[in-house]
């Protein structure tokens, strides 16, 4: 039966000049974007290329480092499979992230199980751990966190990708840990400053009693319609993200004005209204999906281009911002205010169907009416449950 042989450590010797061009733009490329998904799929080929290997898959780590997932791939046949999802410990690739060790698999009939995860067409492999170093808790102690690994495969040579002729994989190895480490770091620094947003727009909110909970009311419920009209998971978590910093640009209006209970002057409307300019000002850095930024400076934008800031019309206002549009208006028509009651559920339908098709799209009003007698909604807005109207 025909086995495989682990060989764990790493070559010592001097291997070839790192001065070819391909790898070198590649890693160019990733000191420039921090590691954006083009420039690691770049470097993976490049690096399989130079050291002869015929696959290659990148993988990266996931949640809590447990889990690693196939990034990237690459290779010069029509179809290689690689598993995508990889635990710590587990298989060949997993083992060596474990160890935090190169690890190199041919078959030489000595294990028949070690291989049994990847392609069967493979003859030899390479496992490439990718770590980088980091100051836990900010000390001053580096400590080496195993961030991924770069896998090589070859199909038709037992002692093919060994020895010092893998150099120009380990020094693209080397930089894609790096460039992956900054990645990761750039995402929590971006993670947190959008929790910081959340945070002041929350508190907004609660300032003004009649308006506390807004941002996560009509949140909630542009999800409830958005999952009606089958949106996908990517566009739900922009539409999660838009509503919850749609009003974030109030920040720049002074209370006097949010607060004011009487009728405002046309200059203070003006002011209010900038918030969604300001918003995106605010959010744009943070480089957010345009989608998630196009909710926070669009929101009142109308079909009819009467809206602002920037007069859209219907063909330049996607789905998840017609639904947006949608969720805010309901809900601000269903909250009360200084100068009216909220109206009912029934009543705040009935004004946006009055002007569907005119400011709001006809199809999400549709979904928002077959959402309204569902469950999910009546956690939304718990006063709208059929046996409180009963007892009203």
């Amino acid at each position: 039966m025909v086995g495989m042989r682990l060989l764990a450590g790493r070559s010592r010797r001097k291997g070839p000049a790192l001065s070819e061009s391909a790898l070198a733009a590649a890693c160019e490329r990733m000191s420039e974007t921090g590691g954006d998904d083009d420039s690691l799929a770049q470097a993976v080929a490049s690096a399989a290329r130079l050291v002869g290997a015929e696959a290659a898959g990148l993988y990266l780590t996931e949640g809590e480092g447990i889990l690693f997932i196939c990034a990237a791939t690459w290779t010069s046949r029509d179809s290689v499979a690689f598993p995508r999802l990889v635990t710590m410990g587990q298989g060949l690739i997993g083992h060596a992230v474990e160890l935090g060790q190169e690890i190199r698999a041919s078959r030489n009939g000595e294990d028949p199980g070690a291989l049994i995860e990847l392609d069967s067409r493979t003859q030899a492999v390479v496992v490439l751990p990718l770590s980088t170093a980091h100051h836990p808790a900010g000390g001053t102690q580096r400590v080496n966190r195993v961030v991924g690994a770069l896998v090589l495969s070859h199909f038709s040579d037992v002692k093919a990708l060994a020895g010092a002729g893998l150099e120009p994989a380990r020094a693209a190895a080397s930089v894609l840990a790096m460039a992956i480490g900054y990645r990761m770091l750039e995402q929590f620094q971006q993670e947190t400053l959008v929790q910081a947003m959340q945070a002041v727009s929350h508190h907004l909110e609660e300032k003004d009693p009649y308006v506390a909970g807004h941002s996560h009311r009509a949140g909630a419920l542009a999800l409830l319609i958005g999952r009606r009209l089958q949106l996908d998971r990517t566009s739900l978590d922009h539409l999660r993200l838009g509503m919850a910093l749609h009003d974030i640009g109030k920040v720049a209006v002074s209370d006097e004005i949010l607060h004011k209970t009487t009728k405002l002057t046309d200059e203070e409307f003006r002011q209010i209204a900038r918030h969604t300019e300001v918003g995106f000002e605010i959010c744009r850095p943070l480089r957010l999906p345009p989608e998630v930024l196009s909710i926070i400076r669009s929101h009142h934008e109308r079909l009819d281009g009467s809206g602002y800031p920037d007069g859209l019309r219907a063909d330049e206002m996607p789905l998840i911002l017609r639904i947006a549009g949608v969720s805010i208006a309901y809900d601000a028509m269903k909250s009360k205010r200084p100068w009216r009651p909220a109206l009912t559920a029934a009543e705040t339908l009935t004004e946006l169907a009055k002007v569907a098709g005119r400011h709001v799209d006809p199809t999400v009003v549709q979904a928002l009416q077959s959402v309204v007698t569902e469950g999910d909604y009546f956690d939304i807005y718990p006063e709208d449950r059929p046996e409180r109207l009963g007892a009203a």
